[in-house]
């Protein structure tokens, strides 16, 4: 059995509000909504995992050079991601809107 998900009114008038605004300002708040978050968890998870194994706090590499690597992992997380996240629940919402 197929579940067709559809808005309801308040649903609606928000995502109205929300795509009034623009696809660009939404996809920019998406970046600080999940791209920042998952760069924190990301750095947290591997600070906490290095705390109990006991051993000095390291990002997993993919260049030799630690800011580098750091940057990298920033840029994937907060805009690669972010941007990702941001993308697929727009499309997903309209999807929605236009049922």
């Amino acid at each position: 059995m197929v579940h067709i998900e559809r808005m309801n009114p308040i649903e609606r008038q928000k995502w109205e509000k929300i795509r009034d605004k623009g696809h660009t300002r939404f996809i920019l708040q998406s970046f600080l909504q999940w791209g920042v978050w998952m760069f924190v968890v990301q750095l947290g998870g591997t600070y906490l995992f290095d705390t109990v194994m006991n051993k000095p706090f390291e990002l997993p590499l993919i260049f030799p050079w630690p800011t580098v690597n750091f940057m990298f992992y920033a840029v994937f997380w907060i805009f690669g991601f972010g941007y990702a996240m941001g993308e697929a629940i727009w499309q997903k919402k309209e999807k929605d809107y236009k049922k």
